[in-house]
Order: structure tokens, then C-alpha cells, then sequence
């Protein structure tokens, strides 16, 4: 990682794009079972196969919470890995991402401002794409806190 002593200088910066991620069907199953969602169009390919996409999709809050695996992934590491998640402005579950897709997310940031002296807030705006569809799966823009 960079050392930035200014993190105004990521203001408007694309940090970059991920690699790819399978999307696996045991991984949406392991997710429903971790949040209690079982919804039929995720865990039963079966069923899923006579619904809305033909195919088992994951759960929207599955690939909200790649974000932070993703976020790991990039190669711009100037955003220090210890920063608070402070939350979301916007989410947009555009596409199903769907089973044996793959998907990456790029990363661009926003804005930075300083909230106390030492403390900064980063923007983020996240485009997650998977790689059988040519429209975004999901944006969302991402609030983090980093304490200098």
C-alpha cells in the first residue's frame, strides 16, 4: 500500500476493477443458510429453473456483502484495509447475478471529506458487472470511515 498523506488525493480516482469471482450455487445455498433465506429462486435449482431467470439467481444481499471481499481484492491499495463501514447512500440491485456467473466490481472514489481532524469519509461508487450480461448487476455508493 501507498503511504497518502492526503487522502483528498483520492477524490475522483479510479482505484480499479477486481478479479473475477464464481458464483456458485453452493456458495447462494451457504448464504441462505447463513441468513435464513430460502427462497426457492436461490437454493433449489430445480424450482429456479421454472422461475423469472431459468436458473438459480443469489440473494441481493449476497452480492451487497461482496463488497468488502472485492474491496480486498483491489489492486489500488492507497484506501488503508482498516476503515469503519459507515454505510450505504444508495444501493441498486439492477440484474440478477446469476449461478455459475462470475462476477467483479470496479471502484471509483467520489469524494473525500475530512470530519474531524484526523477522521475521513470516503465515497464510493461501486459497479458490480457479471460476465454473461451487459448490464451492471448492482451499484451502490459506499460510505467508509478511516481514522489517520
Amino acid at each position: 500500500m501507498q503511504n497518502v498523506s492526503n487522502y483528498d488525493d483520492l477524490a475522483g480516482q479510479d482505484l480499479g476493477v477486481t478479479p473475477w469471482l464464481e458464483l456458485t450455487q453452493d456458495r447462494i445455498t451457504a448464504f441462505g443458510g447463513i441468513t435464513l433465506d430460502f427462497d426457492p429462486h436461490h437454493i433449489d435449482p430445480r424450482q429456479a429453473a421454472d422461475g423469472p431467470f431459468g436458473v438459480a439467481a443469489a440473494q441481493g444481499f449476497l452480492t451487497l456483502s461482496l463488497l468488502t471481499h472485492f474491496a480486498g481484492m483491489l489492486a489500488d491499495r492507497r484506501v488503508p484495509r482498516q476503515h469503519i463501514n459507515y454505510g450505504f447512500n444508495r444501493v441498486r440491485f439492477i440484474r440478477p447475478a446469476v449461478v455459475g456467473s462470475r462476477l467483479r466490481a470496479a471502484f471509483k472514489c467520489r469524494s473525500v471529506s475530512e470530519r474531524e481532524p484526523g477522521q475521513y469519509l470516503l465515497v464510493f461508487d461501486v459497479t458490480v458487472e457479471a460476465d454473461n450480461d451487459d448490464k451492471p448487476v448492482m451499484t451502490a455508493e459506499w460510505l467508509a470511515l478511516i481514522h489517520a
